[in-house]
């Protein structure tokens, strides 16, 4: 199955008109025209809505049209009555079923023919999927558009892009990793990442089952999640041997509570990273803003996120 995106971009007057994708080859005086059209720079936010197309077959299957059609006719029970109100014609409606039911592995429609109206008609289980289906690429493709506007995001790794709006977590660090190396020999067995910066290493321990699961080998991109109450700072070197993982940084921020305080540490890397520690313990440290400080964690703390 195909599915090709165009977006209807709405004015500032509130007019909105439909802006194709180019083709696929375009001529160099089309390129010179969409560019024109697409790239120029403009101070005015324009609201974007995304039409999908579904093809099967090199046809057409499902569009904008087609889809409000089916809602339609699920919502009257007739083919006539659904063309009515998704304002096409009748010849147009039973054409466009014809052909999804075609094309389809399964049929969309069922119909009966004769009758006043032009006969009844229900959407099968599957043309109800088709229609979820469809609203939900709908969902996805907006937010997958969203994230252009995130200068953060990379847009070269379908795990950062997807963790934009997919299931968000309470997990305050967050980082985004390749596996380089996975230890098999116990069940226990530790795995090896190295950051997006290309300098700072985590250990992870997983169960061999888990690590199985999700597929983990050196070069698969993972998200490592660490909650801030599992990290502890220490401003003693002699601390270095203390956790599995020992990251150097500096504070950058104290936030008190009455109980607990947050603090944030900027990593050698660039990152942040939050920990939260009772106010006795940040009392004995001392800390204080630029302050040289390591984190310390265990690798049994460190949550593995990825797409299998």
């Amino acid at each position: 199955m195909r599915y090709l995106a165009h977006c209807r971009q709405i004015g500032d007057n509130g007019a909105s008109y439909i802006a194709p994708a180019p083709p696929l080859c375009p001529s160099p005086e089309a390129r010179a025209a969409a560019d024109s059209h697409f790239l120029q720079p403009t101070e005015r936010t324009m609201q974007a809505e995304i039409l999908l197309t579904l093809k099967l077959q090199q046809k057409l299957f499902a569009d904008p049209r087609r889809i409000a059609l089916l809602k339609q006719v699920a919502h009257t029970g007739s083919i006539s009555q659904g063309a009515k109100l998704a304002g096409i014609s009748y010849k147009s409606a039973w054409d466009a079923i014809n052909e999804m039911n075609q094309l389809a592995e399964q049929t969309v429609v069922e119909r009966a023919t004769g009758g006043k109206g032009g006969g009844g008609a229900q959407l099968t289980h599957y043309g109800q999927r088709l229609i979820q289906l469809y609203d939900l690429l709908g969902q996805i493709q907006q937010k997958a558009f969203d994230v252009l506007q995130e200068d953060r995001l990379p847009l070269d790794s379908l795990l950062a892009a997807i963790s934009r709006f997919s299931l968000q977590t309470s997990a305050r660090n967050q980082f985004f990793a390749t596996v380089t190396e996975r230890e098999r020999q116990q069940v226990q067995q530790h795995i090896q990442l190295l950051l997006a910066d290309g300098q700072t290493r985590l250990t992870a321990a997983v169960t061999e089952q888990s690590a199985d699961r999700l597929q983990l080998a050196p070069g698969k991109e993972v998200l490592a999640l660490i909650k801030a109450p599992w990290v502890t700072l220490s401003t003693d070197a002699a601390d270095s041997d203390a956790a599995d993982n020992v990251l150097p940084g500096r504070v950058a921020h104290i936030q008190p509570g009455e109980a607990h305080s947050e603090v944030l540490v900027t990593l050698a890397s660039g990152e942040t990273l939050c920990a939260t520690l009772d106010n006795q313990r940040l009392q004995r440290l001392n800390l204080q803003p630029a302050m040289p400080v390591n984190a310390l964690f265990n690798a049994d703390r460190v949550i593995i996120a990825t797409l299998c």
